[in-house]
């Protein structure tokens, strides 16, 4: 009787925070976390840094074109080409873009130059990922998930509070909701909701790596989590001393990448074994609130008060 009521609490917890029927108004959420204020730069920044009129809030770095991509004021710079109006930024397939709009996702072509397909949204739009069958996962601030095939929306899946971003991995889709601070399983085919992570006590921003982990940070409790996507499992709490916020990781040398704005720098963690392990540590631009790498070189490049390249 002990082991029934347990599992039955465990998931009514779970069915609590991300019923499929529910609403963002009947959720219990946190405030989304924010990026620690930094104090002045002590120490100089390593690497090179280009001064800029807008500090960048969003950086991706396209391998298959070597473009590097902006987001600053509502901004994204995409070589010779800028996006007004934009409040997201995500990669999507090699050498493609995803840009949140309003109430729609773009999705443009980094050769071109040029919006190549347009999902409209429920609401809001936050996030999109391309799924390993093609399809398109656009997640919304009311709190939706829509799967579209070509310009035909497939599914529909609600009950989140946001859904800020959205990864596939493998043949997973995953959904981090700020506003609850946790990390969804999105069951497309069923249109409901799958396992379902605490992820601390104020997630903020998400990457994956060539190994199918998931990384996330939490300024908050002052952590770097680790996840399996498949199962979805926590495998790692990583303590960072001061407050992570934007993240990466580097494919080539096998580190995980993170800025930490409460004392300008970024640290590189080996994760290889079941301790995360400080591999180096960089002094950083005042406000390091973006970050991303070139996957061929492992060159750095950290958006702050300046645009900084820190060299592999």
């Amino acid at each position: 009787m002990k082991r029934i009521l347990v599992v039955a609490v465990v998931t009514a917890a779970l069915a609590s925070g991300c019923a499929k029927d529910g609403s963002p108004a009947q959720i219990q959420t946190v405030a989304p976390a924010t990026a620690a204020m930094s104090p002045a730069t002590a120490v100089a920044p390593a690497g090179i840094v280009e001064p800029t009129a807008t500090q960048a809030s969003k950086l991706v770095f396209d391998a298959k074109t070597g473009k590097l991509v902006t987001l600053a004021g509502g901004t994204v710079v995409v070589g010779k080409s800028t996006i007004s109006g934009v409040t997201a930024l995500f990669a999507a397939n090699p050498g493609e873009i995803f840009v949140a709009t309003g109430d729609r996702i773009e999705r443009y072509d980094l050769a071109t130059e040029k919006v190549v397909a347009k999902y409209p949204a429920d609401g809001p739009a936050l996030s999109a990922a391309v799924l390993s069958n093609g399809r398109v996962a656009v997640g919304t601030a009311n709190g939706r998930v829509l799967v579209f095939d070509g310009d035909r929306v497939v599914a529909r899946i609600g009950g989140f509070a946001s859904v800020d971003t959205l990864v596939a991995v493998d043949n997973s889709l995953l959904a981090l909701d700020v506003r609850q601070s946790m990390l969804i399983e999105v069951n497309i085919d069923e249109q409901t909701h799958g396992l379902a992570l605490r992820t601390g006590q104020g997630a903020a921003q998400l990457a994956t790596d060539h190994w199918s982990r998931v990384l996330v940070t939490d300024p908050r409790t002052r952590e770097l989590t680790v996840y399996s996507a498949n199962p979805l499992m926590m495998r790692q709490r990583i303590p960072t001393g001061s407050a992570p916020y934007a993240v990466t990781y580097d494919d080539m040398h096998e580190i995980a990448c993170v800025t930490l704005t409460e004392t300008n720098e970024v640290v590189g963690y080996d994760l290889s074994t079941g301790t995360a392990r400080e591999v180096h540590r960089y002094p950083t631009v005042r406000q390091p609130n973006a970050i991303a790498v070139n996957p061929k070189t492992g060159e750095l490049f950290v958006a702050g008060e300046g645009l900084q390249r820190i060299p592999a």
